[in-house]
């Protein structure tokens, strides 16, 4: 059996990421495609390092900090694409430690990359930015710098992690450091956190918290 982690590239706000992500922790069911041999969740998503999105900025890890982080109590001044971030990292820790405590069944997480085609600006509340992003950055500019795929190619990252014994149970597969698109590669290769077994566990436990 397979779980496949979707992390679609939609902006989405802090609590609606908080909420999905709780939701599905306590009543997966609901969110799970399931065929007779693999499971794909297709609600929650995650952090990926570009531009204004940074890398997540923990500072202990602990069951506590992932708590306020969930509840909103952890930002004095509210950052939605810093709270993105944190907020998809402990998804990706908790399905780690699901990965190591099933293993009869295979957890995989992906990012589809920067994808264009997506609902990406649904969610903007800068009018200007969501203009930007919507008509310029992401149907012209990004993809002559080489920093956005055709949909077509997010989605066919899912496939390859379905089919391919090259995703291992408990990783996060996106771009390779510094990269939106192109070679896929084990997340915690460069952000080593993400194979902590300790915060993994501090992941569910904080997860726990609210059920």
């Amino acid at each position: 059996m397979q779980v496949i982690h979707s992390f679609p590239t939609d902006y989405e706000e802090f609590y609606e990421n908080s909420f999905n992500l709780l939701d599905f922790s306590h009543s997966g069911e609901e969110f799970i495609y399931f065929d007779g041999n693999q499971i794909v969740i297709k609600s929650v998503s995650n952090w990926q390092t570009i531009d204004s999105i940074p890398e997540p900025s923990l500072k202990s890890n602990s069951t506590e900090e992932m708590i306020s982080v969930l509840n909103g109590s952890y930002f004095e001044k509210f950052d939605p694409f810093a709270s993105y971030g944190m907020v998809k990292c402990i998804g990706t820790l908790w399905m780690s430690s699901l990965a190591r405590k099933h293993p009869n069944i295979r957890f995989v997480s992906v990012s589809p990359g920067a994808t264009q085609g997506t609902n990406i600006t649904s969610s903007m509340d800068n009018a200007m930015m969501k203009f930007m992003f919507k008509y310029i950055m992401m149907p012209i500019v990004m993809p002559m710098r080489g920093m956005a795929h055709k949909v077509e190619k997010g989605a066919k990252r899912y496939v390859n992690a379905v089919n391919s014994a090259n995703f291992k149970s408990g990783g996060f597969y996106a771009s390779e450091e510094s990269k939106v698109i192109g070679k896929m590669v084990d997340q915690s290769s460069f952000y080593a956190p993400l194979a902590n077994e300790a915060y993994q566990d501090n992941a569910t436990a904080a997860l726990s918290h609210f059920a």
